[in-house]
């Protein structure tokens, strides 16, 4: 765990520490990228319920169920952000690059 996530998992989570805090849900799917520097920070005893492991589960039995899991293909990413800060945030988190592989779209409008 490098000192930035470090740093910015004890600003985020300050108000925890030191609770007795037995358990996590970690509701967004990539904040699994940041499980070890959460338990470093509230306990290696500490339990942590992971959204991204039941939204992967349920994508891919969708997928299975309507027989549209592929063999092969080619990575790609999209992002209605800044695709070169998109690159480098992924390339942190995946440990390798995906320079090339990131389409930019349009921000969708959502009405109330």
């Amino acid at each position: 765990v490098g000192p930035k996530t470090a740093a910015r998992v004890a600003l985020e989570l300050k108000d925890m520490r030191g609770h007795g805090v037995s358990a996590l849900l970690l509701g967004c799917t990539h904040f699994g990228y940041f499980s070890e520097a959460i338990k470093d920070y509230l306990g290696r005893n500490l339990r942590l319920v992971s959204a991204s492991h039941c939204a992967a589960e349920r994508l891919r039995d969708y997928l299975e169920a309507h027989d549209m899991r592929g063999q092969g293909g080619r990575e790609s990413y999209y992002t209605s952000g800044s695709a070169r800060e998109f690159e480098r945030r992924s390339s942190l988190l995946l440990g390798r690059s995906v320079e090339g592989l990131v389409h930019p779209v349009r921000p969708m409008e959502v009405e109330d």
